[in-house]
């Protein structure tokens, strides 16, 4: 199978991984564009009028939960296939929570989030809400589905009114978006601060470690093949 017959998205094949054609943070950028935040922006404008509501809320959410274990190895350089070789593998879970927590600090530092926000346990985010709706198609008590976007932030602790946290799911698309330019630019620049020069930078090892994961996700047989 040649490589220039096999896309990556819908304009970027192996053979143009292979020839450098585009860089691997571009690549990573339109990935998540194509797969992500483009079927989000579908649902979100599709949930402009009557047809918002809960279920829409939780079509966008079980989208937006996968965005974090896939991040969380870019993070960190590990595989979360428990297939991977000992020294490189990492849980699932703690793929996630890697994922989340460097969301969320973009979030604190950026003046995104808000109090709520920095006290949300991601080990619980993960149980209740990625594993809730993963394996049984079911968003725990734990978390509610913000369907009249009342918050201004994506998360809000509504505890003392239903015992949980509510999450605005078309807020968190936007959140999202604005996280992901951000990575990739401190991937092509390695001394790009988040948004303000005060805001705390990426660790130094931070492109090694995207490199890392970007070649095992993408290191199909193809590409490696003749064109």
């Amino acid at each position: 199978m040649k490589a220039d017959l096999i896309y990556i998205t819908s304009d970027v094949t192996f053979a143009d991984l292979r020839d450098e054609k585009y860089s691997k943070p571009e690549i990573l950028q339109r990935e998540l564009d194509e797969w992500l935040f483009r079927p989000l922006q579908l649902l979100g404008e599709a949930s402009a009028g009557d047809f918002r509501g809960m279920g829409v809320g939780m079509a966008m959410l079980l989208l937006e939960l996968t965005f974090f274990e896939h991040h969380g190895q870019y993070i960190t350089g590990k595989d979360s296939d428990l297939n991977a070789a000992r020294d490189v593998r990492i849980s699932s879970r703690d793929a996630f929570t890697s994922g989340f927590d460097a969301f969320r600090n973009y979030l604190v530092s950026a003046g995104h989030g808000n109090n709520d926000l920095a006290t949300l346990d991601a080990r619980n985010l993960y149980k209740f809400g990625r594993c809730g709706l993963f394996h049984s198609f079911n968003l725990r008590w734990e978390f509610l589905i913000d369907a009249r976007q009342q918050s201004a932030s994506f998360v809000r602790n509504v505890h003392q009114d239903v015992g949980g946290w509510l999450i605005n799911p078309w807020q968190l698309r936007i959140d999202l978006t604005s996280y992901t330019s951000e990575y990739v630019k401190a991937l092509v620049s390695p001394t790009f601060n988040f948004g303000q020069p005060a805001h705390t930078a990426y660790p130094a090892d931070l492109l090694q470690k995207f490199l890392t994961t970007f070649d095992r996700i993408h290191a199909l047989e193809v590409y490696t093949g003749s064109s």
